[in-house]
């Protein structure tokens, strides 16, 4: 339309003018573009200006504001979080929770200490039943402990009184491998054969004996090795070569470990077989006797006479001991 303008700003602020102009006979023959930049009022940019340093200082106090509110929240949670790590601590109280609330910060950070808490308190509970059956599986060792301290007590005060009689008995006691090697001897045994008990300790059971009879020791031990009891009498060398009767009871016995071990009991009946064999020879001499012999106890009564005594009383055929009163008798 005639002499309306039109008017547009670019991008750079610039303002851009048109208007159609009539010709004589008024019709729009021709258009002026007209560019110029247009001035604003300094008033209207000074209010612009106000409005923007406003708004940010606005915005400025708001992000202020709410970071003293967080930071108010935060510094309300805390104590609480300190007061749960502090149970936890000193008091080993695992049940302990955080109440969740507040930011979603603070709500993701009491979850994960709850979680820890969660994890604390499975971790103390098994801790707890392991404790206690530490502490039972403690008890019942301490028990089978003391049992077998009593058990080893008792065994020790049998094996000292069992040594004492081992080493007080008058008569030999040898103990022997199932082969005849000499385990342990006693005091008595030592004395007898004239050993010492280091020195039999070890050997064979046939350094006891004369050459003469040392096969005899395999029989011996075969027959005890088959569960047999065996009482005889020997003749063993002492360590000076003098002879030693023995009268022996021997018998194998299987111990707890499932060894074999003979047991020997050694009477030294030397002098015995010396007295009877002085007996014998003393009897002999009285039988022998040229000289009538009578022997009388004290009440009177003849307990041996020899043969010569009965000659002497002219009956050769009562040669036997005289049983009587002397006075009967010779009369």
């Amino acid at each position: 339309r005639p002499q309306e303008a039109l008017g547009v700003r670019n991008r750079e602020g610039l303002w851009y003018g048109a208007m159609v102009l009539p010709d004589v006979e008024g019709k729009a023959c021709l258009a002026l573009q007209v560019e110029a930049q247009r001035h604003q009022p300094f008033n209207l940019r000074l209010q612009k200006m106000v409005f923007i340093a406003l708004s940010g200082l606005a915005g400025l106090v708001f992000a202020i504001l709410t970071l003293a509110v967080l930071h108010r929240n935060m510094l309300a949670r805390l104590p609480r979080l300190v007061e749960v790590v502090r149970q936890v601590r000193q008091r080993s109280n695992f049940e302990a929770r955080v109440t969740l609330g507040g930011t979603p910060e603070l709500v993701q950070l009491g979850s994960e200490i709850n979680g820890l808490l969660d994890t604390a308190q499975h971790v103390h509970e098994r801790l707890q039943d392991m404790n206690q059956e530490l502490e039972q599986r403690v008890r019942e060792r301490t028990a089978e402990l003391e049992a077998a301290r009593a058990e080893e007590q008792a065994s020790a005060e049998q094996n000292r009184l069992y040594r004492t009689l081992f080493d007080l008995l008058p008569t030999g006691i040898m103990v022997e491998a199932e082969d005849g090697t000499m385990m342990d001897v006693n005091p008595a045994l030592c004395q007898s054969m004239g050993y010492e008990r280091s020195e039999m300790i070890g050997r064979s059971v046939t350094m006891l004996m004369p050459p003469e009879h040392r096969h005899e020791v395999g029989e011996h031990l075969a027959r005890l090795n088959a569960g047999e009891t065996m009482i005889h009498e020997v003749v063993n060398r002492r360590r000076d070569g003098s002879p030693c009767h023995m009268k022996l009871r021997e018998r194998a016995v299987v111990l707890d470990n499932g060894q074999r071990r003979i047991i020997v009991n050694a009477e030294d009946v030397t002098e015995q077989r010396h007295a009877q064999e002085r007996l014998r020879l003393q009897g002999t001499a009285l039988e022998s006797s040229v000289n009538g012999i009578m022997i009388v106890d004290r009440q009177g009564l003849i307990t041996l006479a020899n043969r010569a005594f009965t000659f002497i009383k002219h009956d050769v055929t009562n040669y036997i001991y005289i049983e009587g009163h002397v006075d009967a008798v010779l009369h």
